[in-house]
């Protein structure tokens, strides 16, 4: 990872780089977990003003736990500040492979078993119905 060109994009508008800013931003963190985008005067310098979305206020209020992490035999994933809808989750691995998916779940918390995952670092994606993801890193050690 060519870490000066990912902190670059990371420090992007998200309105205008996308996606490739938010896997940039997750990057980073595992470099630098304190850092902090401040996305209204980047994008507002860049020419860039947006109305303000319920669901953008709506995510920051919403905390994804997993407990414990580390893990070494099983994983409880619960999100604080929200609770009421389906929830998708996905676990990748640090290539952003995908490893496991569990669909369409009603309640959170939700514990999982990590005795065949390989020690590592993992991502975490829940996915709230189809318009909100957040995301958190996993390590697994055994």
């Amino acid at each position: 990872m060519n870490f000066p060109q990912t902190l670059a994009i990371a420090q992007l508008c998200p309105y205008h780089g996308g996606a490739a800013v938010y896997t940039a931003r997750f990057f980073v963190s595992f470099i630098n977990d304190n850092m902090e985008y401040d996305d209204q005067t980047v994008c507002l310098q860049q020419g860039i003003l947006r109305a303000i979305n319920p669901l953008n206020i709506f995510a920051n209020l919403v905390k994804l736990e997993l407990k414990p992490n580390p893990a070494s035999s099983q994983v409880e994933i619960d999100l604080v500040g929200f609770n009421d809808a389906t929830f998708s989750i996905y676990i990748y691995d640090i290539n952003e492979k995908l490893f496991s998916t569990f669909l369409n779940l009603n309640s959170l918390p939700f514990t999982f078993d990590t005795k065949n995952y390989s020690p590592g670092v993992y991502i975490v994606k829940v996915e709230i119905g189809n318009r909100l993801s957040i995301f958190e890193k996993l390590v697994i050690i055994h």
